[in-house]
């Protein structure tokens, strides 16, 4: 049960993030009135989802080209790994 008593050391860590962050942003000026809202505007119109899945649709593939594909990113992966690990520049 060690993770409760870290609870209240991330819970601290978190306000003070947060406190520390919220002087980055800019206030708001609300030094005037806030304009109200137009009631005769309409709400906009929204798309259904099959307009949205077909806006977003993945191209298709095959299996061979999706295993080709991934086959490709996992040897680009592991020959970075490679380099990482073959850089004298960090050794001591």
């Amino acid at each position: 049960m060690t993770h409760f008593r870290t609870f209240p050391i991330m819970a601290s860590a978190f306000l003070g993030l947060t406190l520390a962050l919220s002087g980055c942003s800019p206030q708001p000026d609300l030094s005037g009135p806030i304009e109200p809202l137009d009631d005769n505007v309409p709400w906009p119109t929204l798309m259904d989802s099959a307009a949205v899945s077909a806006a977003i649709a993945a191209p298709e593939r095959s299996v061979e080209e999706t295993t080709d594909a991934l086959a490709a990113r996992a040897a680009a992966a592991n020959r970075r790994a490679d380099a990482l690990r073959n850089n004298t520049a960090f050794s001591d």
